[in-house]
């Protein structure tokens, strides 16, 4: 028997909750921990082999600058990731609730261009995301493809004034020598904006669908 539409909002809204706490101690944890190897590095290692000193002094500055940045990107890909994982499974309970034969597939566009038609046209369901909110998911979605496509480079990337305006809009993404630079703080905010989607929308499919008597 299939749960119902209340049970199945809920307690992907608790795994949800759950997983977001563990992706924040996640980023918090290991760049802490990068930090601290970099301070207890001996002087006497230091050196680095011949093929990383193009692109870092010592081995302080890989642990403090270079490898922060790189886990940064690659929690933001993570959290991409995890918001289109979340697009499809509402789509999923949406079809099962409302029986549509029709498949996420079978609607064209981004993939959060077909979570919004599947949701306001197909299954009249509003998810209760502002503007504000739409435009957030979306920049960060072309901030993920600009890090995967581009390296973070805006130079040459088709979706550059995407990029640009979503940083406009959060700040705490900077933008130096033309190329994304992620920090902690950034991880955070995403972190933010997932969970403000994830309690929207799942808020909004406990209202709609409410606990059977």
């Amino acid at each position: 028997m299939t749960p119902s539409a209340y049970y199945e909002f809920f307690g992907h809204a608790v795994d949800n909750d759950m997983e977001l706490s563990l992706l924040r101690e996640f980023a918090t944890r290991i760049e802490g921990l990068l930090q601290d190897a970099a301070d207890r590095l001996p002087e006497t290692d230091l050196d680095l082999p011949h093929e990383l000193a193009a692109i870092a002094g010592d081995r302080a500055y890989l642990y403090s600058e270079v490898f922060p940045r790189v886990l940064h990107e690659s929690f933001l890909i993570t959290c991409a990731i995890f918001l289109e994982r979340e697009l499809r499974q509402v789509v999923d309970i949406l079809r099962r609730v409302t029986r549509t034969p029709l498949a996420f597939s079978d609607v064209s566009g981004s993939n959060l261009e077909r979570f919004r038609t599947f949701c306001l046209r197909v299954c009249a369901f509003d998810p209760g995301l502002t503007d504000e909110q739409w435009q957030s998911l979306s920049g960060l979605i072309e901030v993920r493809n600009c890090l995967v496509h581009s390296s973070g480079v805006l130079d040459g990337f088709p979706k550059r004034s995407a990029v640009e305006a979503f940083c406009r809009r959060h700040p705490v993404f900077r933008v130096e020598e033309g190329r994304l630079v992620l920090s902690l703080e950034t991880s955070k905010h995403v972190l933010t904006i997932l969970t403000d989607f994830v309690e929207t929308v799942y808020q909004a499919g406990i209202r709609k669908y409410p606990r059977e008597a």
